[in-house]
């Protein structure tokens, strides 16, 4: 038997982990293989799955909206 993580919880260095400020990181599986899942701490009951194949396409158009940003 081994340990994997499968869940990280990003916040700032000085709040607790279950801030609503923070997001969660979990890799996922619903019988069909294993995807990403972010959920807004502020929010979760609405979680954004991200499947492997698609993350580099969908990574891509966030760095290019985030440089878009003012």
């Amino acid at each position: 038997m081994k340990s994997r993580a499968i869940k990280w919880v990003m916040c700032n260095e000085d709040d607790p982990v279950f801030t609503d400020k923070g997001y969660t990181v979990e890799i996922m599986d619903e019988a069909g293989g294993e995807f990403l899942g972010v959920t807004s701490n502020h929010e979760p009951e609405s979680c954004l799955k991200i499947d492997k194949t698609d993350w580099g396409e969908l990574k891509e158009a966030i760095d290019l909206a985030f440089k878009a940003l003012k």
